[in-house]
């Protein structure tokens, strides 16, 4: 039997390195049976709607949470935390 590594102890360690779009999430609504997600971009007074692109992660979206847009047009969830400690801004004046 082979020995249980699931915890990804003895794996090598990888550093991200994509360059993403991001918005926190500011509200969060249930109607008809679907879940609005609601978000804020920085320095902006306007709030947008956010859909994922797999309809499921929008069930695990939390207010304070972020609405991540991939470069490739995937479009995820990501906890406040997760994207946080992951992520840092860049300057995007250019």
């Amino acid at each position: 039997m082979s020995e249980d590594r699931s915890s990804g102890a003895a794996w090598p360690k990888f550093v991200a390195h994509k360059i993403v779009r991001a918005a926190p999430i500011c509200e969060i609504l249930h109607r008809d049976g679907k879940v609005l997600i609601l978000v804020k971009p920085y320095g902006d007074d306007r709030v947008e709607r956010f859909e994922p692109s797999e309809p499921s992660m929008a069930g695990r979206a939390e207010i304070g949470g972020y609405a991540v847009a991939y470069a490739d047009g995937f479009r995820s969830i990501s906890p406040r935390v997760a994207f946080e400690t992951g992520y840092s801004p860049v300057d995007d004046s250019d």
